[in-house]
């Protein structure tokens, strides 16, 4: 007779038991990961009044999708993947009120759970603020009082010095006082308006000339060469004058002169401030005139730069760069990835520095400007040397099309 022992069966089964509980586990393990979402990232930003870009990282269990609360917090980077070390990449305008403001970047993933940044942003109370950074006196000197814009208590570094004096009106007021200059030469001397609490302050540049006759466009030479985007501005140009003058204007047929103040005569100097409006830019390229004021009886002269893109915005390509493409610090460095960003027709424009850059699929782009032989520092296109190339490397399946959108439109 033979007599079947029943341990291999039971061995059998508690091994089975073990497998269907470790599965069990792991379900539960699964099951309570995705009902447990959740978002690693700081709970506030603090931004000063002058904005700008800033980077917010963060780590999600879920691919997320971020969306702002007002327009003056621009997202340019709001949706990523889960669980890898991510970003939201966001633009904060300048604040131009004197007090903070608060709104928020609510992340989400999915329709599982939400959970919000709060965005402050101080006023321009927290700083010293002058309405200008360069003012002029001619040969004959004299007294200006200057508007400061703060909430803080300051003064200055020089009192007195070389003919030039300098004065605390009040919390919100410098006094400015030029005696005559009898050096032969221009004078011109920096002052620092310095806040007695924090690191805040403000420079003011002063020029005397050796002249009788003034005619300055009272800017820093960077404010006087503006770039606009393609809508339609309004533009304020403040000078300093004490003679006749007329203007001669460039690009008569898209910058209008609006408003043109009567010289009031004497030997004084007088502020006056010049207006005029830029069209919406339709030609599908860049464009650059200036508006010229000068003297009426002489060669003295001053001159107020305009550039105007075709588009909205740029996205700027620069060999090895790792960023957005919001600027040449943060290129991108793959232009494949800039024309993604792109698209078509969207009223971008597509930089591209000097160097090599490698295709791995076809180029196509439907009016878009893509421009080469930038060095990776210029800000207008008639800054660029023509003679640096950008070189793009593909095989034979490699395309970049241009095409005419329509009667006169050339992309």
């Amino acid at each position: 007779m033979k007599i079947q022992s029943k341990f291999p069966h039971l061995f059998t089964k508690g091994l089975l038991f073990l497998f269907v509980t470790a599965l069990f586990i792991s379900c539960d393990d699964a099951l309570e990961g995705k009902i447990n979402p959740h978002i690693d990232m700081q709970e506030e930003i603090i931004i000063n009044p002058e904005g700008g870009r800033e980077v917010i990282d963060l780590r999600s269990s879920y691919p997320w999708f971020a969306e702002a609360s007002d327009s003056w917090i621009q997202l340019t980077r709001y949706r990523g993947q889960m669980q890898l070390p991510d970003s939201i990449v966001t633009l904060i305008a300048e604040n131009p009120e004197m007090e903070p403001r608060e709104g928020w970047i609510e992340v989400r993933l999915m329709d599982q759970m939400s959970t919000r940044i709060i965005v402050r942003q101080e006023g321009r109370g927290s700083l010293i603020t002058l309405p200008k950074s360069v003012v002029y006196f001619n040969i004959n000197g004299g007294e200006a009082v200057l508007p400061v814009l703060t909430d803080l208590e300051w003064d200055t570094d020089i009192e007195e010095k070389d003919g030039f004096t300098f004065e605390a009106a009040g919390k919100n007021s410098l006094k400015v006082k030029v005696a005559r200059n009898t050096t032969g030469a221009e004078r011109e001397i920096v002052v620092t308006l310095k806040a007695k609490d924090s690191d805040r302050q403000a420079k003011l540049t002063v020029i005397q000339s050796n002249q009788e006759k003034m005619m300055n466009i009272t800017l820093a030479p960077e404010e006087k060469d503006v770039l606009f985007t393609r809508d339609a501005k309004s533009v304020e140009i403040p000078v300093i004058l004490n003679t006749e003058y007329e203007l001669e204007v460039s690009g008569q047929d898209w910058i209008t002169v609006t408003s043109v103040p009567q010289f009031g005569g004497g030997d004084i100097a007088e502020e006056i401030t010049i207006k005029a409006s830029v069209s919406n830019n339709t030609t599908g390229v860049e464009r650059t005139g200036y508006i010229r004021i000068k003297d009426k009886s002489s060669d003295i002269s001053d001159i107020y730069y305009i550039s105007q893109m075709p588009g909205t915005r740029r996205i700027y390509v620069k060999p090895g760069a790792v960023g957005d493409g919001t600027s040449w610090e943060n290129a991108y460095g793959d232009i494949q990835v800039a024309a993604s960003a792109c698209g078509n027709h969207s009223n971008i424009d597509i930089w591209v520095a000097e160097g090599e850059y490698q295709l791995k699929n076809s180029l196509v782009l439907n009016a878009v400007n893509v421009y080469g032989g930038f060095i990776g520092t210029e800000n207008k296109l008639k800054d660029r040397d023509q003679s640096r190339k950008s070189t793009i490397k593909g095989g034979d399946f490699f395309l970049m099309r241009s095409e005419t959108e329509g009667p006169g439109d050339i992309y």
